[in-house]
């Protein structure tokens, strides 16, 4: 018997780069921080950059299945995170350092801004194959035995795709994505791919957040040229 979120024990440290990320879009705006919160943060990010590497529970919350997180210690560890998560197999970003499996989550690379490129295309092909059913996006590798497909994954493929300069075909799969919408505008957790009913949580607010995301990134990349040229 459990008493609460199992997650409350769960090293995330990628919710970091979350709160940098709001911060850095307030303080662009001309938000203005105290002397107080501005040592805070910074004390947080040394923080991050010495725990990046140890083991954690990730943005799938993997009690049990620990592993680093992508990306995790930004552009300052792109070499190491370019060296160990990434598959030659696959020619793709990985789940975790050293595994050919895929997660859907490292289509957020583009983003973040942590690739924009080649490498970040190639990992959407990979990740469309292995994962991908249609527009429908599995979490990560061996989740379509397990669950149905996860929604938020799609509009993050849209923005990767935007990202990447790949404008057609990110609309393509926005379009069809936005039609699974209810007749009141809502979005589920899950979908299953074979009937298109929803499952899981409902409403799902990551969902609604990740459609957000990707109709922002359509708008600020149309004119983005794609890496390969086509």
């Amino acid at each position: 018997m459990r008493s609460g979120n199992g997650a409350a024990g769960h090293s995330q440290p990628g919710t970091c780069g979350d709160l940098f990320d709001t911060l850095t879009r307030s303080v662009s705006v001309g938000q203005v921080l105290d002397q107080a919160t501005g040592r805070m943060l910074a004390d947080l990010a040394d923080h991050c950059c010495d725990v990046w590497t140890h083991e954690n529970s990730g943005l799938w919350e993997l009690s049990g299945r620990a592993r680093p997180a992508l990306a995790a210690g930004g552009r300052r560890h792109h070499p190491w995170v370019q060296a160990h998560y990434w598959s030659q197999a696959k020619q793709s970003y990985t789940f975790y350092a050293g595994t050919d499996d895929l997660d859907a989550a490292v289509l957020l690379a583009g983003r973040t801004g942590f690739d924009r490129g080649e490498r970040l295309a190639s990992t959407i092909d990979a990740v469309t194959a292995e994962l991908g059913h249609g527009s429908f996006v599995y979490r990560y590798t061996g989740m379509d035995r397990e669950e149905n497909a996860f929604v938020a994954c799609t509009f993050w493929l849209v923005e990767a795709l935007a990202w990447t300069g790949q404008g057609k075909r990110a609309r393509d799969v926005m379009d069809e994505a936005v039609r699974w919408c209810s007749d009141v505008g809502l979005l589920s957790e899950q979908i299953d791919p074979a009937t298109g009913e929803f499952r899981g949580n409902m409403p799902q607010g990551l969902s609604h957040l990740a459609l957000i995301n990707a109709a922002y990134a359509l708008a600020d990349t149309r004119d983005r040229a794609d890496p390969r040229g086509r």
